[in-house]
Parts: C-alpha cells; sequence; structure tokens
C-alpha cells in the first residue's frame, strides 16, 4: 500500500513538473535566471530571431501604411506610396538586417534583470500568450507576445524593440 502511495505520489509530482516546464511562466523564469547569470545564448534560446524580426519590418510598414492619406496634398501622398513601395521592394534586406540587429543586441551581455520588475498578467489567445511585466517604480508596462514551441518551450515572437531594450536593460 505504502509503495502504490508513494508510485501515485511520483506520478502526479511528475505530471505537474512536466505541466510547469511547458507553460510561458517557466520559460519566462528560465530566461530571467539566463539574464542574472549573464548567458546571451540562454537568453536567445527564448527568442525566436526570425519572427521577432518579421513583426518588428510588418510594425514599420503598418506605421508608414497608417500615414497614407493623412498628408495634406497629393505631393505628401505620392510620398507615403514610394516609402510604402521601398519597403515592399526592400523587405528581404530589412528583414535580414532587422534578424543581424536582434542577433548582434542578443550576443551582448545581458543586464540582470532589475528586481523593479514584477510579471503583471498573462493572457492567452489561442496559442499566443501575451506577458506583461511592469516596471513598479513608475508603472511602465512592457508587452510581448510568445508562442509554444514544439519542444514545449515557449518563445518571444512578437514585441516592440523600444520595450524590449527597457526590459533588457538599454534604457
Amino acid at each position: 500500500m505504502a509503495a502504490g502511495l508513494a508510485a501515485a505520489i511520483l506520478l502526479l509530482a511528475g505530471a505537474a513538473a512536466y505541466y510547469a516546464v511547458g507553460t510561458p511562466y517557466y520559460s519566462l523564469y528560465s530566461m530571467m535566471r539566463a539574464m542574472q547569470r549573464g548567458d546571451a545564448a540562454g537568453v536567445a534560446r527564448f527568442i525566436d530571431v526570425d519572427r521577432l524580426a518579421r513583426h518588428v519590418v510588418a510594425k514599420q510598414v503598418d506605421g508608414i501604411a497608417r500615414t497614407r492619406g493623412t498628408g495634406r496634398n497629393d505631393w505628401d501622398k505620392m510620398q507615403t506610396d514610394i516609402q510604402i513601395r521601398y519597403v515592399q521592394l526592400a523587405s528581404a534586406a530589412l528583414l535580414q538586417y532587422a534578424g543581424d540587429e536582434i542577433r548582434k543586441s542578443l550576443g551582448r551581455q545581458p543586464a540582470a534583470p532589475s528586481g523593479d520588475w514584477a510579471l503583471k498578467g498573462i493572457t492567452y489567445r489561442e496559442d499566443i500568450a501575451h506577458v506583461e511585466i511592469e516596471r513598479k517604480s513608475d508603472q511602465a508596462v512592457v508587452g510581448f507576445d510568445m508562442q509554444r514551441q514544439p519542444d514545449r518551450r515557449w518563445k518571444i515572437v512578437a514585441a516592440d524593440p523600444e520595450q524590449m531594450a527597457a526590459l533588457m536593460g538599454a534604457s
């Protein structure tokens, strides 16, 4: 009877650990631990650089497209059209550049996370977890999206570059 109870407890503990490792909370915890150790490669394991680069470029294109038609005259509208066309033509180079910049940033020694940051919340929509972290001293909120990978680890796939720089200690 005692052996059966011990086996059941071990089975339950194993199932709980398996579940916990597959949550964004665990990935965030692991990423923060890597930051504390100054382990740039460890932090990079939790960031999908290619998807993050696509998100950054798409955000820039959206920003340009939103200004379209808001110009005072035809000249302003034409300039916006040219900017949009340029970005479309140069998208492969922009993606490469954005990816290289993200990789370069991840290759630097990450700053230890400040004790001033606290997890504000995680909300789920389909297979994406939107994470918000708040800096307690000024209530600044950093938000980013994570997605579960086939290995059950969650990776950052979308973020505002300036907010991420604040989170990583660059600003």
